[in-house]
């Protein structure tokens, strides 16, 4: 589905709306905000272009969504520095509005990936992690009340744990971190599974 966007931005820390592959940009910002939100990678298309630095009153762009978009799941109760940790290379955001989807964005080029948060920790544990083997496999889409709490903030070391509730008795948990000067980020999973 085709969604147009209106909005203003100051680009003063921006090297101009197009996207590059060497600066930040007002158009990736746009893309990263977006993709988090939408949890799925989404690209925007500008009517216009600015330079580096100058500002747009009024700017239009389009985007398509894979699904039709329910704005009412987008309040957000928390600021977003509580799910945002960074480094010199890399930032990194996990929402629980976003199913705990973790969005890695390198800060030299832009680039954003997405890494499915829950789904993907139990699609590499069904995979040959031996707390795995025996017992059920979780339905991932069943996990709710996912939370994010910022575990650890310094110069050298920054971390965010994302956990959730399932079953009856049962909760799953994992620690996204980020080391200074790191180009990595590590992700480490816990499970307590009673059911």
């Amino acid at each position: 589905m085709r969604y147009f966007i209106f909005f203003a931005y100051d680009g003063t820390n921006y090297h101009g709306w197009q996207a590059q592959p060497n600066a930040a940009s007002v158009q990736q910002q746009l893309d990263r905000a977006l993709s988090l939100l939408l949890r799925s990678k989404i690209e925007t298309l500008g009517a216009g272009r600015t330079d580096a630095g100058v500002h747009a009153a009024y700017m239009a762009a389009h985007f398509d969504a894979p699904e039709p978009i329910d704005f009412v799941s987008f309040e957000h109760t928390e600021p977003l520095e509580n799910w945002c940790i960074e480094n010199e290379s890399l930032e990194v955001v996990c929402s629980p509005d976003a199913d705990g989807v973790i969005h890695v964005t390198e800060k030299d080029s832009g680039e954003l990936h997405i890494i499915e948060g829950f789904a993907h920790i139990i699609e590499d544990a069904s995979r040959g992690m031996t707390a795995w083997v025996t017992g059920e496999t979780i339905d991932w889409t069943q996990i709710g009340d996912i939370r994010v709490k910022r575990i650890a903030k310094g110069a050298l070391y920054n971390a965010l744990e994302v956990s959730a509730d399932f079953g009856e008795r049962s909760h799953i948990s994992y620690t996204v971190s980020l080391r200074a000067g790191a180009k990595r980020v590590d992700i480490a999973a816990k499970v307590r599974w009673l059911e």
